[in-house]
Order: C-alpha cells, then structure tokens, then sequence
C-alpha cells in the first residue's frame, strides 16, 4: 500500500511539472510512509491535513505556495536553489529538514507565516537555509526561532512559563528609526533613564501572550562597537507599547565579546513591546545624587 501511495504521488507530480502550478481543489493527502516531490508551484485551494509522509520542496527554481486554505504537511524537506515564497501561510506538525534554500515570507504582511505546530521541530538550519521572514509556534513551550535574513541566521529563543498557544516572531536588518517593512519607527533616540543607546541595525519582533525570557546573538554585522566598546554594559532593549520609549530588559551579564556574543532578557510579556534589539546601559547608575541636603521639619 505504500509503495502505490507513493507512485500515485509520484506520477500526479511527473503529471504537473511541466506546467506553471500543482492545483490542489480535492483530497490530496499523503500518507504513512509516502512521500511527494514539489518541483513546481503549489497552489492550495481545500484542506490539507492529516498527511504522515514527506513533502520535499525541490529544484532550481523559485517555488510559490498560495492559495486560500493552508496546508498542513507532517515531513517537510527544503533543497532549493532559489528559496521557497509563501504567499499562503504553512504548518508542520513533525519536521523541517532545512538542506538549502530560504522559506520566504514578506515582513510587510505578518500574518502569512511557517508554523511549527504542537511536537514540531527542524533541523539543519543555517546562514543558507532557514526563515526569512515570520515563524510562528502553536502549543510549544520553549522554541529557537530559525530565522534571519538573506545572509545570515539570526535567531530568537523563547523559554516561556507556560505552553504558548501561539507566538510569532521575525528578524528585521533594518533601522528601527525608521524601518522598510513595518508602518510604525521607533525613535533610538527616546529611551529610559537607565538606556545609553540604541541600536540601528537590527531589531527583531515578538509576539506571545506567555510571560518568557528571551536570548538573542550578535555577531560581526551587528556592529555593537559603534555603541561600546565594553561588552559589559550590552543590554536588551524593548520598545514598550506604554512608554513608548525603549526600556532596559536586562536580567544577566551579556556573554561574549564585542564581536560575538549573546544575552537574555528578564522575564518579559513579548505582547508589551513592538520590538526587541540591543543597546547600551548607564554605567554606573546613579539614582541619588551622592550629596544629600536635609531639611529640618518646621
């Protein structure tokens, strides 16, 4: 039965791949121990789930998923020269094997996203191949993120109190003063008392209604030196929805050196911040003036 499972797969591929799309509108499905090779673009018009095989996205060619019901693939494998586009969002519920070639989303439209859901995991992620873009988790608990952009794998680890029943998150190289992709900027410039400065040239943006600790990496390119030259006073900086202004998330020692490193934030509400980056605190901190004036009660 699996073999016929996988040549009916096999041949309704062979069948297509000539033409500019694979059309799903009936009941595609693939089944234990059966596997589908896209090396075409997929468009995905009825539902889609319950697969157990692999899906494996292949080829030198850019490949598209749209359509209007998203799919649902158990396996998923990536070897493509010129990246995966999703205009559709997709879920897996088991694995991504990332060998090479990006999953595109557009940083302009957050709500088409690669979601990780329930048990899923990946493997394989690099500066190659990996999301560029919005990932999304449903019902995980702790999560690395698997994101960046065109050159580099730049993730985002969630460790939350409680099973998160959804969260998003994204890398942005860009300039949080006045960034390409998002409508909102964040002025570096206006910051609590205890923020030196802010960076501009990366932020990255968190979604999840879980209190979580969040660690983030720098390396070259995040050009921390133009902040400091002391690793020591590396902090995490948010941009709070309240404030409006960015505030230090700091809970420990940054670990690294100025060139490479990585740092966690206190426990946080991701929902509270627009976005996430590094900045530079006020070292030493000085709440009271050291000359106190005391004035006798009258």
């Amino acid at each position: 039965m699996k073999n016929i499972a996988f040549l009916f797969f096999f041949l309704c591929t062979a069948i297509v791949s000539a033409q500019s799309a694979l059309y799903n509108n009936g009941n595609l499905r693939i089944h234990n121990g059966g596997s589908i090779g896209f090396h075409t673009n997929f468009i995905n018009e009825s539902p889609m789930d319950n697969n157990l095989g692999l899906a494996g996205f292949y080829g030198s060619e850019r490949i598209t998923v749209s359509g209007t019901v998203t799919p649902q693939f158990y396996d998923l494998e990536l070897a493509l020269e010129n990246d995966m586009q999703l205009d559709l969002g997709v879920d897996n519920i088991s694995n991504t094997n990332f060998i090479f070639g990006n999953i595109l989303t557009n940083l302009s439209q957050p709500n088409i996203f690669y979601n990780f859901v329930d048990n899923s995991f990946y493997n394989g992620e690099n500066d190659f191949s990996k999301i560029e873009g919005y990932a999304a988790i449903t019902n995980q608990q702790e999560f690395g993120f698997p994101i960046g952009d065109n050159e580099y794998l730049r993730p985002l680890i969630l460790v939350s109190e409680s099973v998160n029943l959804f969260a998003k998150s994204a890398y942005f190289y860009e300039d949080a003063n006045n960034p390409v992709s998002l409508a909102n900027t964040y002025n570096t410039a206006t910051k609590a008392f205890d923020v030196e400065l802010v960076s501009t040239a990366e932020f990255w943006q968190l979604e999840g209604t879980v209190p979580s600790t969040v660690s983030l990496s720098w390396n070259l390119r995040s050009n921390l030196s133009r902040l400091t030259n002391d690793v020591s006073l590396i902090i995490p900086v948010g941009w709070s929805k309240a404030q409006q202004q960015w505030v230090n998330l700091s809970r420990s020692a940054p670990v690294g050196t100025i060139t490479e490193g990585f740092i966690t934030t206190r426990s946080i509400l991701p929902d509270e911040f627009e976005i996430i980056t590094f900045g530079t605190s006020k070292e030493p901190y000085e709440p009271l003036a050291k000359d106190v004036l005391f004035i006798d009660n009258f």
